[in-house]
């Protein structure tokens, strides 16, 4: 028992500081993640948003190919109105929390259009979901998806996941010169 303890106080001070380092990766990925969606978005590139899209959620918009169609109709639509992204940012990802074997992270985002006579900015959270205990993962925005579809897709979040409210887009009217 004597030898069991003293193996124990040599082997867990070396065992902290890579669950540490486990995790600052995980955050590292998940930051990493999350800008080459947004950069993939301001350029339009949809396969890039898709190849890091949850394939759940791809089976729950009808496929790959039916989704590309929505997300490429949609920014026609709104290139036709007149509205571009002008620019994404990223915070800091949220604790990692873990259920069962899905662990998860709130990123908050936000998210800058130029729009007819000025810009708008608007504040959100990305979710970041790993099944794979932190090796790969993949995003969504919650609030483009209705409860319905992510509590399907994700039962367990359901009542643990907490989406901030971030308020309505802010605009600001562009300088006259």
């Amino acid at each position: 028992m004597k030898s069991l303890s003293l193996l124990l106080l040599f082997i867990l001070p070396f065992t902290f500081p890579s669950i540490a380092q486990t995790i600052a990766q995980q955050r590292e990925q998940i930051t990493a993640g999350v800008q080459k969606i947004g950069e993939a978005t301001v350029k339009s590139d949809f396969e890039t948003v898709l190849a890091y899209t949850h394939p759940k959620i791809i089976a729950a918009g009808g496929g790959k190919d039916s989704l590309m169609s929505v997300v490429k109709k949609n920014f026609k639509q709104m290139q036709s109105q007149g509205i571009a992204i002008k620019s994404f940012t990223i915070g800091v990802p949220g604790d990692i929390e873990i259920i069962g074997r899905l662990h998860y992270s709130m990123v908050p985002q936000t998210m800058v259009l130029q729009v007819p006579g000025g810009t708008l900015s608007a504040k959100s959270s990305t979710l970041a979901v790993s099944e794979d205990s932190g090796q790969h993962w993949y995003f969504i925005n919650p609030k483009n998806k209705d409860e319905a579809t992510l509590w399907a897709v994700f039962p367990e979040l359901r009542g643990k996941l907490i989406i901030p409210d971030y308020g309505q887009p802010v605009f600001t009217p562009a300088k006259i010169q």
